[in-house]
């Protein structure tokens, strides 16, 4: 006998509204790179300075993974950077995107 329950699309529930993307919207993670950029490191340095897994690393970077603070901490420490300045740069850029909006 055949299955006629309908599925939900794939595109479709909670998961979905995590995966999509809005190019309004700043991440830590941008930011993150940002520095990481300026200071020359490869993610695998950055993981190895911060004792975190390059994978982590990049998940952060690609706005998968959302850090907790305790590792918001670990990775500018890491990388000799207040949290307070990163998150100043997002907000910033934030406010900047909002009044574009308008």
């Amino acid at each position: 006998m055949k299955d006629t329950k309908k599925r939900p699309a794939k595109d479709s529930g909670p998961t979905a509204l995590k995966r999509k993307k809005h190019s309004e919207t700043i991440r830590f993670g941008e930011e993150m790179r940002a520095e990481r950029y300026r200071l020359g490191w490869s993610q695998e340095e950055l993981a190895n300075k911060s004792g975190l897994s390059r994978a982590y690393v990049g998940r952060v970077e690609n706005n998968v993974r959302c850090p907790s603070l305790r590792m918001v901490f670990l990775i500018c420490d890491a990388m000799k950077a207040s949290p307070s300045t990163l998150i100043a740069r997002v907000e910033k850029k934030r406010k900047a995107a909002k009044s574009k909006s308008r």
